[in-house]
């Protein structure tokens, strides 16, 4: 029981120790190492930008000429459908 305080105890003493070398870089104007960075949240307009980069290739015409297919092949279907299912067995 008392090596796992003493055990907590030296982690704490490590981790504010790590917090005062960060803090001393960041006073001083030094970049912050690479492992902290990774923590910090990226800006949200890099996220928008990758998103509009992926929605601007996308060809709409070949997608509404599709999407058009699509309505009358369905259309097409339901009317066999509805035949079969009006007709007696």
């Amino acid at each position: 029981m008392k090596l796992a305080c003493i055990e907590n105890i030296r982690r704490q003493k490590q981790h504010v120790e790590r917090y005062k070398r960060q803090l001393a870089r960041h006073r001083s104007g030094e970049d912050i190492s690479l492992k902290s960075q990774k923590t910090f949240r990226k800006p949200k307009q890099e996220k928008h930008l990758k998103s509009f980069q992926v929605y601007k290739d996308v060809l709409f015409d070949e997608f509404l000429d599709k999407s058009k297919k699509l309505q009358k092949l369905t259309n097409q279907i339901l009317k066999v459908l509805s035949q079969v299912w009006e007709s007696p067995k």
